[in-house]
């Protein structure tokens, strides 16, 4: 497998180039774990990842959906953190809202301004968006396509990214400290549509 960072999977998926057997590692929110956990792991394997950053929360405590409560990165380590030659921090908006329950306007407004607050601590053009738990209204999609700025983002829908998939929905594989290796070696398989009856 070739191990990408998925703002260039995106890319390549766009330009119409083969992304069989490229995958790339994302990881969501914001939290000060990454720098402590991932990132040595990341360094030990050489393994580049994207990480998509809730900007609104920078250097806060926030309860996860399990109930436990994790603290995240300061704007100050996040500055630290995305300019290692191993990670890339893209937008997940400011304040994790359902994008579904708010209004265009103020679904554009978390949009942009997670956006150019990364951009701002880590530079560079942030072109990718990952919808908070995966919740977005069919009037956000239009929006991310028709603007200049955006060129993808993704779910939480589990799957492959196929030719005939949408740049702007694309699905993920949920990896977590239950999912087992050969879990993992089917969905990175065929067999992902077996996986995915047996498993949900």
């Amino acid at each position: 497998y070739t191990l990408l960072p998925l703002s260039v999977l995106v890319q390549k998926f766009r330009d119409k180039e083969s992304v069989v057997r490229c995958v790339s590692v994302t990881f969501d929110d914001g939290y000060k774990g990454w720098v402590t956990n991932v990132l040595p792991v990341l360094e030990k394997y050489n393994v580049p990842a994207t990480c998509f950053i809730t900007t609104g929360k920078l250097g806060t405590e926030v309860t996860t959906s399990d109930g436990v409560m994790l603290s995240t990165l300061s704007k100050e380590e996040l500055s630290s953190f995305c300019a290692h030659p191993l990670i890339e921090c893209l937008p997940h908006s400011m304040t994790h809202p359902n994008l579904a329950e708010l209004s265009l306007f103020q679904a554009v407004e978390e949009i942009e301004g997670s956006r150019r607050d990364i951009e701002a601590v880590c530079g560079g053009k942030r072109s990718v968006f990952a919808y908070p738990k995966g919740r977005y209204s069919h009037e956000v999609v239009a929006y991310l396509k028709g603007s200049a700025a955006w060129g993808g983002a993704v779910t939480v829908e589990r799957g492959l990214v196929h030719p005939s998939s949408d740049a702007y929905l694309l699905p993920r594989l949920p990896v977590d400290s239950e999912t087992t290796f050969t879990q993992f070696k089917a969905m990175l398989s065929n067999g992902f549509g077996l996986y995915a009856r047996i498993f949900g």
